[in-house]
């Protein structure tokens, strides 16, 4: 019988989903300054291109989306050792909420982990960046800017999965260019950080908070 995935392997698969994404938009990035050259000597010549925004855009925002929903069941796993099944990233991030300690004290264990009264009292505002997040991804907000055309409620995680998804929502690739990959890129380092940092706090609290 396979063992059960523990906590770490929930973060290695998040952080893995994010650092994917990450990658794909520095290749965009740095599209413009150089080519990419042919993986063997057997490649064809039309194999010798540069990415365009468009190539990576579903990819790279699906890794983001599932390396969200991932991280927010990995934070539930640390603190109540088990998670919400399902994949409303908006349900499961209430859900974790819902399961936080409601009161945390500084803490300093014998290794020289330590939750501080600052981490204490950053605790409300590190929440409202991390469900932000959470929620422009949800809506999937990058896709309908400015449009007001409909409200995405992607409910299954769907939408960068398939062409046809719950959401009944279809991607307009005309608003993929270089300062959506940037914004995109920009958000990818915050939620990795965001959550690696809660994480961390949460994991020092629940080591020591029956001590």
């Amino acid at each position: 019988m396979m063992k059960k995935a523990d906590k770490y392997d929930w973060l290695e698969f998040a952080q893995s989903f994010l650092l994917l994404a990450k990658l794909a938009c520095q290749e965009l990035e740095d599209a413009r300054e150089k080519k990419h050259s042919k993986i063997t000597r057997f490649d064809p010549p039309e194999m010798n291109f540069s990415y365009q925004h468009t190539d990576l855009f579903v990819p790279i925002v699906f890794n983001v989306k599932h390396g969200l929903e991932v991280f927010v069941k990995t934070l539930k796993i640390i603190s109540t050792k088990n998670y919400k099944e399902g994949h409303d990233l908006k349900d499961l991030f209430s859900n974790l909420k819902d399961s936080l300690p409601k009161k945390i004290k500084p803490i300093k264990d014998q290794r020289g982990n330590k939750v501080t009264q600052e981490d204490i009292d950053n605790i409300s505002s590190n929440l409202d960046d991390i469900e932000k997040l959470v929620l422009k991804y949800y809506h999937c907000e990058f896709i309908n800017s400015g449009q007001k055309v409909v409200n995405i409620y992607d409910k299954m995680n769907d939408v960068f999965r398939y062409p046809d998804n719950k959401a009944e929502t279809k991607i307009n690739f005309d608003l993929v260019d270089e300062n959506l990959i940037k914004d995109i890129h920009g958000d990818i380092d915050n939620i990795y950080r965001f959550f690696n940092d809660f994480g961390y706090l949460l994991e020092i609290y629940q080591a020591n908070c029956n001590k």
